[in-house]
């Protein structure tokens, strides 16, 4: 996706898939608070641009794993014991995605024990 086409609209549909409530949502794209009851429609900043873009491929990574959305709301030792919703809001989309790709590579390889020679 374009940064042109990423829009409000995607997000709020990525965060109903995540299942992340509203305010939730909010904090965690950095839009700061809203007073109404309805999701705001905003214009995305170039930051917020860049982190739905980060979260799109998450997403996108999540599925080619065969993971589910709750794995975003599950601390992990990978991200210093955070959930990766956590880490995302904090910034940190790419240690997220490496900790994605370790679990996936993990459940792919449950036979083999860490550091095994091969």
């Amino acid at each position: 996706m374009t940064a042109k086409s990423l829009s409000s609209a995607t997000f709020w549909d990525l965060m109903a898939r995540w299942g992340v409530p509203d305010d939730k949502a909010l904090d965690l794209i950095g839009y700061g608070v809203s007073r109404s009851a309805r999701k705001p429609r905003f214009r995305l900043s170039v930051g917020q641009a860049q982190r739905l873009s980060a979260m799109l491929e998450i997403e996108a990574a999540l599925l080619s794993a065969g993971l589910s959305a709750s794995w975003l709301q599950t601390q992990s030792p990978r991200l210093r014991r955070q959930t990766p919703l956590q880490r995302i809001q904090a910034g940190h989309a790419r240690d997220v995605m490496r900790a994605l790709a370790m679990d996936a590579l993990q459940a792919a390889t449950p036979g083999e024990r860490r550091g095994a020679a091969m």
